[in-house]
């Protein structure tokens, strides 16, 4: 964000004729706005990685599990302790995990895609404020 706004700032500087801000109060809403969807974009990226590496994480404890005979004692972990469960359960709710991260994967990419949209928008009506008249 802050090297958006640093280009922002720089456009006013090199700009070669005086320039007018028509509204300086829509200059400051769209600069408010520019921020926040920055953050909700960070917010949506970082949510990304973290369906990503919970979803990698239970993959590969499912192909772990698929190798192992079906009379292996198997464990689940819930808060400090384990507990003893089906191989069969087991991989049931790993598969669900999987699938269940695939889908929020999904949505969060075209919700992050809709956010970029909305930030090029935003700058784009920043730098028509922005710009002098000729």
């Amino acid at each position: 964000y802050q090297r958006r706004v640093r280009g922002f700032n720089k456009e006013l500087q090199m700009a070669q004729a005086p320039f007018i801000i028509k509204n300086k109060e829509a200059f400051t809403e769209l600069q408010a706005r520019l921020i926040d969807l920055s953050r909700q974009t960070n917010q949506v990226k970082s949510a990304v990685v973290l369906n990503e590496r919970g979803k990698r994480r239970a993959f590969l404890t499912l192909k772990e599990l698929e190798q192992m005979p079906s009379s292996v004692n198997t464990y689940r972990s819930i808060g400090k302790m384990f507990l003893l469960t089906p191989k069969d359960e087991l991989q049931k709710e790993l598969s669900q995990v999987v699938t269940r991260a695939d889908a929020d994967v999904t949505k969060l990419e075209t919700q992050y895609k809709h956010l970029q949209k909305q930030i090029s928008e935003t700058e784009n009506h920043l730098r028509e404020l922005i710009t002098p008249k000729k």
